[in-house]
């Protein structure tokens, strides 16, 4: 759709009543309660309307629950993302364990023995634990995980659809909630990062936003509101939180210069709503951020390595393992990207990039429009890391998060997570875009009318008395046909066009033909857009618990005694952690699958290694012996240090070898309870 054929288009039909959608003619922010935004109605429809967003919510749970269909059909036995699914369940047991028995649920010493572990540099999701508490208490801490996995990309899905709701039509804004909740970004997340899959702040915060800054709504409502969601998502997840900010903050610098005199207007209003959001978030986080910062077992510096979980040039066009559609030679390009397809979500697909594209051209004067597309354009230069990656070579191009990486909080943000603003703006420019189409095809179907409670300008006659009824009048002879006359009625600006003659038949004017056109290509491209964003189907882990854990035989473990847990807990064997919540945390554990501070203080995923985590490990690993093991001094030292009431064998990769080492560290023979080797140290 050109310009000049939109421009045509408003000045034939006129100002529609129904759209409130823009923000006045000028296309610059009204005055407070200027406009009110509903549902754009259906057009030419039924004298009835379906439950809209009942419907919306069925069909994302339908889609989340088909997703995650294995899950369901073998619920508290398998869980999504390996190792990072059992640390997300040991934090959903662990913050109600906590608050029922008057524990700090940020510090914790249950891991990581002796030194203990602040939990809040490991990403602990202490909302959700005490939201999905019913759940946990009732099923365990994987059913809970999978029921969050479940309905994260629904209520994120649903909070785009009612934030777009407020510019389009119901049936654009939840195709924009379908790509946003169920696109790569999403799926990736679900593999084991519950406090990225659970998105609905960002779409919040636009809503948020455009009531304090374009519409001018209560201040103090509005500043209130926006501190609880500040505070709810840094219960969640801080990274998520720090990049919506500096994705908001960018949209409101591109708002400000684009309508510099009625954003300077509001500036004040604007600047109280959020200093009260800021002093409602700040009494609300005061404990757990004076923990995290002041508290013991703090860490300092970075905590993720740059350069890795970055987008490659090519991300937005190379389908990955994530997706059903991958031919063999993309994935061969992708799979060579940098970092992982669960860390690297950056997917759009050529139907959706070309969608976008078309919906920010067709709808390049809306005032939304004009705000997404450099913020999507800055999100996905920023999801390129501090340099550009080209087909996973790395090149000398510096680019802008170089600048991140310095900035306190920020730098600890992995760059290929801004995918999901990119897609939020790519989801939201394609339903306006859809939208505007639609007007489109509505105004051609309709006669447009005056707005409610207005006159035609020109027409300010008195009501006509009724006129007699006319003698019928003889049939008049056939007339030859006269020639087509050119269309001289004036159709000045603002004015509402009465009637539009039909065209002959086979002969349909050039801008309908270019409509037709339009609208079948844009119905294409949803469609194969939909179909490049299915997923491939989810892989699973293992989640099951030894009965010796859920039953009375943990019991025979002095209470809050250190246990030897095998396999060790370390980044890439945490079966343990999920063991111990499965018990109540009966007993504490030596090492751990978390964020503790190494050498230095800096980041470390795992506590401090000795002669006999290492021994373990290896063992484990199938890289060193249990003679040789057995046999180290310095491992018999480390384990003596130690002194565990307990020592627990689990089921391992390599049971023979590691019952052969602890049964040499020990002494004793173990007895076997319920699926497991346990030995009791005599004391």
């Amino acid at each position: 759709m050109t310009s000049s054929d939109q421009d045509q288009d408003q000045d034939q039909a006129g100002p529609d009543p129904g759209d409130t959608r823009r923000l006045d003619a000028r296309g610059v922010p009204g005055r407070p309660g200027e406009r009110s935004l509903p549902t754009a109605a259906p057009v030419g429809g039924l004298p009835w309307r379906l439950p809209v967003v009942p419907a919306v919510i069925l069909g994302y749970l339908a889609v989340s629950v088909w997703i995650f269909r294995v899950g369901w059909r073998h619920p508290g036995e398998i869980a999504y993302g390996g190792n990072d699914a059992y640390l997300f369940s040991w934090f959903l047991r662990w913050t109600p364990h906590a608050v029922a028995h008057g524990l700090d649920p940020f510090i914790t010493h249950s891991i990581n023995a002796p030194d203990g572990a602040n939990l809040l540099w490991s990403t602990p999701v202490p909302l959700l634990g005490l939201l999905a508490a019913p759940v946990t208490l009732l099923a365990g801490p994987v059913t809970a995980l999978l029921v969050l996995l479940t309905l994260a990309p629904v209520l994120s899905g649903l909070a785009l659809f009612w934030a777009m709701r407020r510019w389009v039509r119901d049936a654009p804004a939840a195709l924009a909630g379908l790509f946003y909740a169920f696109g790569p970004y999403a799926i990736g997340s679900a593999y084991g990062h519950l406090h990225l899959a659970f998105a609905p702040f960002p779409p919040l915060l636009l809503m948020l936003l455009d009531d304090l800054v374009v519409r001018g709504r209560s201040r103090v409502r509005t500043g209130i509101l926006l501190g609880l969601a500040v505070a709810g998502q840094a219960l969640i997840g801080e990274e998520l939180l720090a990049t919506s900010a500096l994705a908001a903050a960018f949209g409101l610098g591109v708002l400000a210069v684009r309508h510099p005199t009625a954003v300077r207007g509001r500036l004040a209003a604007a600047l109280g709503g959020l200093g009260i959001a800021a002093l409602v978030a700040v009494v609300l986080l005061a404990w757990p951020l004076g923990a995290q910062f002041r508290g013991d077992q703090r860490v300092h510096g970075s905590i993720q390595p740059s350069g890795i979980a970055v987008s490659d040039l090519g991300t937005f066009l190379t389908p990955t393992p994530l997706q059903r559609i991958a031919p063999p030679s993309a994935l061969r390009h992708s799979l060579g990207f940098s970092g992982n397809a669960v860390e690297v979500g950056g997917y759009l697909g050529l139907p959706l990039v070309l969608l976008a594209v078309g919906a920010a051209i067709g709808a390049r004067r809306d005032p939304l429009v004009r705000v997404l597309v450099p913020v999507g354009l800055a999100m996905a230069v920023l999801s390129l890391g501090d340099h550009l990656h080209v087909d996973g070579r790395v090149t000398s191009i510096p680019l802008p998060w170089l600048l991140g990486e310095h900035l306190p909080v920020l730098r600890n943000a992995l760059p290929s997570r801004f995918a999901l603003y990119v897609m939020l703006c790519a989801a939201a420019i394609t339903a306006v875009g859809l939208d505007r189409l639609a007007d489109r095809r509505s105004a051609a179907r309709r006669v447009p009318m005056p707005s409610p409670g207005s006159t035609f300008p020109d027409l300010d006659l008195p009501e006509l008395p009724d006129l007699p009824e006319l003698p019928d009048l003889p049939e008049l002879p056939d007339l030859p046909d006269l020639p087509d006359l050119p269309d001289l009625t004036p159709r000045p600006a603002g004015r509402v066009a009465i009637a539009e003659t039909a065209p002959a038949a086979g002969r349909w004017p050039a801008r309908r033909r270019g409509d037709r056109l339009a609208l079948v290509a844009a119905a294409l491209l949803t469609v194969g857009a939909v179909a490049a964003l299915v997923p491939a189907p989810m892989l699973t882990t293992p989640a099951r618990t030894p009965a010796f854990f859920t039953g009375d035989g943990v019991r025979r473990i002095p209470a809050h005694a250190t246990a030897l847990v095998v396999p060790y807990p370390h980044p890439q064997r945490a079966e343990a952690m999920l063991w111990q919540a499965q018990a109540d945390f009966r007993f504490v554990l030596p090492g751990c699958y978390c964020t503790v501070p190494g050498p230095g203080g800096h980041a470390s995923f795992h506590g401090p290694g000795d002669a006999l985590t290492s021994a373990l490990i290896d063992v484990d690993n199938g890289t060193m012996s249990a003679g040789a093991a057995a046999g180290s001094p310095r491992v018999r030292a480390a384990y003596a240090r130690l002194a565990p009431a307990a020592v627990v064998l689990g089921p391992s990769q390599r049971s023979g070898e590691l019952r052969a080492l602890l049964r040499a560290l020990v002494g004793q023979s173990p007895q076997r309870v319920d699926g497991v080797d346990l030995w009791l140290p005599a004391r």
